[in-house]
């Protein structure tokens, strides 16, 4: 997918708040948590965009823990975890997973082949889920059912992603089928969540590296809409552009009269014009 940097959401361009002012109005359904750094950036917390349970620092130090990174397909601000103490308190969100449908997704950057966590619930021994890596491969695990595959720690930018679909669990590496489907239909019960950590009757699990866009579902995707959040990460974030709408020619013979959205002062105005055939 080809696209500009120039039309990229950012705060001085502007960005979708909602499913009826973004250009993928279809990929922002089941949307209950996304926490972009380049977007979410807030001193020690990082803002969610589509629901109301920001991320709050825990042991990291706002001076230091925001980083700019780049690829072709990402570009902006990741936060960097030191893998022992570093990660962000999420809470309570207004979505129980229970039996359901759900994807999990994370871009991340690492170079530690250990067993580490992107996203997980938080805290909970039994009912849970983490996306992440084991032993330097993607991974995905609900209720102790862990499937994993391909290599994470090349120190390059990597999407990871786990789903849940009609009791069949599976994880993606940079949009590659790369572990399931394997049966996995327990339930989640928990509605608090980590960026960054783990515990369970193991032990604490912290990541080591950069995390960058992080995002939670209550839908599984299609192929299309997977490959659409792969290629274009902030794409559901990005605005509709208006279409110039012309109407027929009222201002006398051989004339055509055109209207064109035009954004000003907080609001979409038109702007009339006309040309002579």
């Amino acid at each position: 997918m080809a696209r500009s940097r120039k039309t990229d959401p950012s705060f001085a361009r502007g960005f979708a708040r909602s499913k009826g002012k973004s250009a993928y109005p279809d990929i922002w359904a089941g949307r209950e948590g996304d926490w972009v750094p380049t977007l979410g950036k807030q001193g020690s917390r990082l803002v969610n965009l589509t629901k109301n349970k920001n991320a709050v620092f825990v042991n990291l130090d706002p001076a230091t823990a925001w980083t700019i990174v780049k690829n072709r397909l990402i570009e902006g601000y990741f936060i960097e975890y030191n893998g022992t103490t570093h990660y962000l308190s999420i809470g309570d969100i207004d979505f129980t997973i229970g039996t359901g449908d759900f994807t999990v997704a994370g871009w991340m950057i690492t170079t530690n082949s250990n067993t580490d966590i992107i996203l997980a619930t938080d805290g909970v021994i039994g009912n849970n889920f983490w996306l992440g890596k084991l032993s330097g491969a993607a991974a995905f695990s609900i209720n102790g059912t862990t499937i994993s595959g391909g290599s994470v720690t090349d120190g390059k930018i990597h999407q990871v992603r786990g789903e849940r679909k009609a009791g069949d669990i599976r994880v993606y590496l940079d949009n590659v089928l790369v572990g399931g489907p394997t049966t996995e239909s327990g339930t989640v019960t928990t509605k608090s969540y980590a960026i960054g950590k783990f515990g369970n009757a193991s032990g604490t699990f912290h990541w080591p590296g950069k995390i960058g866009p992080v995002s939670i579902r209550s839908k599984a995707l299609t192929a299309s809409e997977r490959t659409l959040e792969y290629l274009d990460p902030l794409g559901f974030l990005r605005l509709a552009e208006p279409s110039p709408l012309f109407v027929p020619a009222v201002a006398g013979a051989g004339t055509e009269l055109f209207e064109i959205p035009h954004y000003m002062r907080g609001g979409f105005n038109p702007m009339h014009g006309g040309f002579s055939a």
